[in-house]
């Protein structure tokens, strides 16, 4: 379940929660769990949807949603076809491409550079 709360919250915002440039420091914060909300992209995502996703993230399987609880909590469980249908999700997946084609032309730009060393 702990991926569903990371598509999630991809889905919603157009990143991952564990988002960093340093391998290292991103597999810690995966370890402990550590990821923000961030007000810029967050404040109009509801209370519901931030509450399932933390429900989802907690490092410790046992006290984590299973899949029925996911499916009977708030967020889901009072899902309007409307709001599926709205662009809603586009934004967020639009920001995602934009992000992973900015990472790829920034990992080909660092191979040339290292090649032509």
């Amino acid at each position: 379940m702990w991926s569903v709360g990371v598509i999630i919250y991809v889905a919603l915002v157009g990143y991952p929660p564990f988002l960093e440039q340093d391998q290292r420091v991103m597999m810690e914060k995966i370890r402990r769990g550590k990821y923000e909300f961030y007000q810029e992209d967050w404040g109009s995502i509801s209370a519901h949807a931030k509450e399932l996703i933390k429900n989802l993230l907690k490092v410790d399987p046992d006290s984590r949603l299973s899949a029925s609880q996911a499916l009977r909590h708030k967020w889901i469980a009072q899902v309007d076809s409307r709001d599926l249908a709205s662009n809603r999700l586009k934004g967020s997946l639009d920001k995602l491409s934009r992000r992973s084609l900015d990472t790829t032309i920034s990992d080909v730009t660092t191979s040339s550079i290292s090649k032509s060393r």
